[in-house]
């Protein structure tokens, strides 16, 4: 949540990436899913208006990533 209230200069030097912008696409991903609806949640609330959220995480992602090539 501080993150998207941060100023872009912190936001640079932290994160090393420009701050997305209130009209850039943002997709938000956890583990299951829960703590990404809630920064969805409140990146809308922020004025985000291109945000989506990744529902089933990264335990859904895994199951549908392809096998690795060896």
């Amino acid at each position: 949540m501080e993150a998207l209230q941060m100023d872009p200069t912190e936001f640079k030097e932290q994160y090393n990436q420009k701050m997305p912008s209130k009209s850039d696409p943002v997709v938000f991903s956890c583990l299951a899913g829960t703590r990404s609806k809630q920064a969805l949640g409140f990146a809308t609330s922020l004025g985000f208006s291109r945000v989506q959220q990744y529902a089933g995480g990264f335990d859904d992602w895994v199951k549908h990533e392809p096998p690795e090539k060896k």
